[in-house]
């Protein structure tokens, strides 16, 4: 089975991909772009999913691939009506008469998992229906051994050991299979509700849990418009600055404060109904961030709008891991150079996912890894520029952040579980400062009255002394015996006193001396070495 699907795989990437194309070289580019994104929609939800990853990539991947990856999200063929009310009468264990007064059998949306059918409770009430492709889960399981193994085999290069493909057909497996599982949706979905319970023009569906399971999803219908309908966004009684920032201060939230964040809020996924409330809709996919996290890319965010270069360098080097290849101070000036960029860019121009994905991209350059979470976060929020942009083009960035970045600093740390600790800490620095006010005072008089008296003690410094002994000795030994060698020379060469063998007795003396001496010097020094 599998090694058919390997046959698909490479059939199809090879006829739409690999194929020679005799265009110029930049429309050759747009060709195989759009070439991969028929490809990857002909070969199936594991690869579609795939590609809707690859387009939230801007810092791997060129402008066209995006683009055309992009087109991922929306155009999808719908599955047959009749497939659709079979998976949810198996699922609920009912005929779709007994659940529903009405279901329409024309999808309203169509996603590479599932698609969406409007229907009416009995109740009157107007629902969305979100129903799971049949078959689905195996494909996927299927697909995901073979990135496995393509993967294995990326790693054996040193691109791949850098960017460890291993470790992100995991992490995807991981999303794609909790996408698959619309309870789990559902209760990310009250979650997220919940969280966001405080803002004005941020709603979320309701779910109908009765009617739930793990392949059919019942919510409140939502009827609205995309963010990029300009002439019925025009329409919205309310300031679209406003909304813009409601929408952008609600992300920033969950990630922030919350750790908890809705991941894929491209054009689709948000609709503004007629009394300008924005609805967020598909929590499948969501990010999540601990602690540590949290306060890292509020440092980050923080930094990027006070044009704290340094501090944005040091916060992209406390979330990845260098490696060797890593030049910090190289990183820095980079990091300088992207932060004036932003600092001078007008506000139609700015963007904070675009400022993430240029860091992530810049990393990357400098062989830093970053976590996969980071990565996801800067996709997150490069849609949500993309939203924010379409309400309003001219809004003040930097000014935002700042603002936004302050208050939810604020209400994290004076949360109701932080605030014990904040107790806690500020009755010990209590304490350290009066108790250590009265020490310093006593020193520094002290001090004035030449009274302190500094003692140093050395540990082992007896056998260094020693050990400096016995070096001296050798050295004053070895002279010693050079001094005979050549005094002995001298004597010989002058013919002094009586001789042997046609040698004077004195210099052939001083020679004998000498090797004996020698000798002895060298026996020590081996015994010495070897105890």
């Amino acid at each position: 089975m599998r090694t058919k699907r390997y046959r698909q795989i490479s059939t199809i990437l090879f006829r739409y991909v690999y194929s020679n194309i005799t265009v110029k070289s930049e429309s050759k580019q747009r060709v195989r772009a759009r070439n991969l994104r028929v490809a990857l929609e002909k070969l199936g939800p594991t690869f579609i999913k795939l590609g809707q990853a690859m387009s939230g990539r801007p810092d791997l991947f060129p402008p066209s691939y995006i683009d055309e990856l992009e087109k991922l999200q929306d155009r999808v063929p719908p599955m047959d009506t009749e497939i659709a009310v079979a998976v949810l009468e198996k699922d609920l264990k009912r005929p779709l008469d007994e659940i529903f007064e009405y279901f329409s059998p024309r999808p309203t949306a169509s996603a590479s998992l599932a698609q969406v059918h409007s229907a009416y409770l009995f109740s009157g009430q107007e629902v969305a229906v979100k129903i799971q492709r049949p078959g689905v889960k195996e494909l996927i399981e299927e697909d995901v051994a073979v990135l496995y193994q393509i993967a294995a085999l990326i790693d054996k290069t040193r691109f791949g050991k850098f960017y460890d493909f291993h470790s992100f057909v995991g992490e995807f497996r991981t999303t794609i299979l909790e996408e698959l599982d619309f309870q789990k949706e559902g209760r990310n979905m009250e979650r997220i509700s919940f969280n966001l319970r405080h803002y004005q023009h941020i709603v979320l569906p309701r779910v109908y849990w009765d009617l739930t399971c793990k392949k059919a999803l019942v919510m409140e219908k939502i009827d609205g418009v995309r963010l990029d309908n300009k002439s019925e966004i025009d329409k919205i009684p309310v300031s679209r600055n406003h909304l813009a920032e409601e929408l952008l201060d609600a992300y920033l939230k969950q990630i922030i404060e919350d750790g908890f964040f809705h991941a894929d809020p491209h054009l689709g996924n948000l609709l503004i109904q007629n009394d300008g409330k924005i609805a967020l809709l598909d929590m499948g996919v969501v990010g999540r961030l601990d602690e540590n996290m949290k306060t890292e890319i509020g440092r980050l965010l923080g930094s990027f709008a006070d044009q704290d270069s340094d501090e944005v360098a040091k916060v992209i080097l406390d979330i990845g891991s260098k490696t060797e290849e890593t030049s910090t101070k190289s990183f820095q000036q980079d990091v300088r150079t992207i932060v004036i960029k932003y600092h001078f860019m007008v506000a139609s121009e700015l963007g904070i996912g675009r400022a993430i994905i240029d860091l992530a991209k810049l990393a990357i350059d400098h062989h830093i890894k970053m976590p996969q979470g980071f990565n996801q976060l800067g996709r997150a929020l490069l849609y949500l520029d993309t939203a924010t942009y379409h309400l309003a083009p001219e809004m003040d960035y930097v000014d935002f952040l700042n603002r936004s970045n302050q208050r939810l600093f604020g209400e994290r740390l004076m949360s109701q579980n932080s605030r014990s600790k904040i107790s806690r800490s500020v009755l010990e620095s209590n304490k350290l400062l009066l108790g250590s006010a009265g020490q310093i005072n006593s020193v520094l008089d002290k001090m004035i009255n030449d009274e302190i008296t500094i003692r140093f003690e050395h540990e082992h410094l007896q056998g260094m002394i020693r050990s400096l002994n016995r070096s001296s000795n050798r050295m004053s030994f070895a002279i010693v015996v050079a001094g005979l060698v050549v005094g002995s020379s001298l004597i010989i060469r002058a013919g002094v006193g009586g001789t042997i063998l046609g040698y004077s007795t004195l210099g052939l003396a001083g020679f004998i001396l000498a090797a004996i001496l020698g000798i002895y010097l060298i026996i020590k020094i081996l015994v010495a070495e070897r105890s």
